[in-house]
This record gives structure tokens, sequence and C-alpha cells, in this order.
């Protein structure tokens, strides 16, 4: 089961999730904060992949129970893509600066290194105009393990 940390009495507020972790240990090695001041919810794996692969966003919770907001991409330009993935590994940088001791790092410098290596002339091209997938969906399908902007404490 996994971990989804919401801001403290957040019941049906819109966009206040956090963090999310594939696991309660992942949650306790890589948390920086005291669990007081955050609600926690545990969930199926299935809607952790659903959110770290960005197919569903956490949109508020109830209690434990959690509404999802159902997300679609559609990359039609080189450009565009080539924007996303730049924006993606910066984010993915300024936490491989600030957390050198994670658990999760050499998972986050491989996916990051993949995105940094990827060719956009081969995703979006004549051949093929557009992606309808996000960045780590793509990964995943490429035999790359992703991780969400969420999964970064």
């Amino acid at each position: 089961m996994a971990i989804f940390v919401f801001g403290k009495n957040s019941d049906g507020v819109d966009n206040s999730i956090y963090r999310i972790a594939e696991s309660q240990a992942v949650y306790d090695s890589e948390k920086n904060f005291l669990d007081d001041l955050y609600d926690l919810v545990t969930v199926s794996d299935s809607d952790f992949n659903s959110v770290r692969l960005g197919q569903k966003h956490p949109l508020s919770k109830t209690g434990t129970n959690i509404t999802y907001e159902d997300i679609s991409y559609t990359w039609t330009s080189q450009e565009e893509l080539t924007e996303a993935i730049s924006a993606k590994v910066k984010t993915l940088d300024t936490w491989l600066t600030a957390n050198t001791t994670s658990g999760i790092r050499t998972t986050v410098e491989t996916f990051k290194n993949y995105l940094s290596g990827l060719d956009v002339t081969t995703i979006i091209n004549d051949d093929n105009t557009e992606m309808t997938k996000s960045l780590e969906q793509y990964a995943e399908d490429n035999g790359t393990t992703a991780v969400h902007d969420l999964q970064l404490f």
C-alpha cells in the first residue's frame, strides 16, 4: 500500500496533495517533516501508479476517500515537448542537488538522465505527429522507472 500526504485538515480542499510515497517504508525514510502537520491517506498501488505516471491527479480528499481528476496529454510539437522535458529535468536537478543521501536518489538520477537523452525528433515527426502520454508514462513504456514530482520529498 502507498501513502498520499495531504495538507492538515484539508478535507474538501482542492489540490491539497503534498507528496506521495510508494510504501510506508519509503515514506518513513524520505519524509522531512512532522507527521502531525499533514493528513496521511493509505491508497492502493494502482492508485499510486496512476498518479506517479501522470494519468490521474488527486484533486481532493474527504477522510480516506480521494477524488481523482483524469489527466490527458497531447504533445503536438517538438518545441513543446522539449520545453516540458527541460522543465522536468530542471526540477529533478534541483531536487538532486538538495538531496544527496535520499534512498530514491539513484532512481531520480536515472530518470533525469533518460529524459536528458531523449531525442524529441524520434517521438514527434512526420510519421508520428503527436504524443498522448505523460513523460513519466513514456519513460515507463520504454523501460525506465519514472519519478513524479510529488515523490520528491
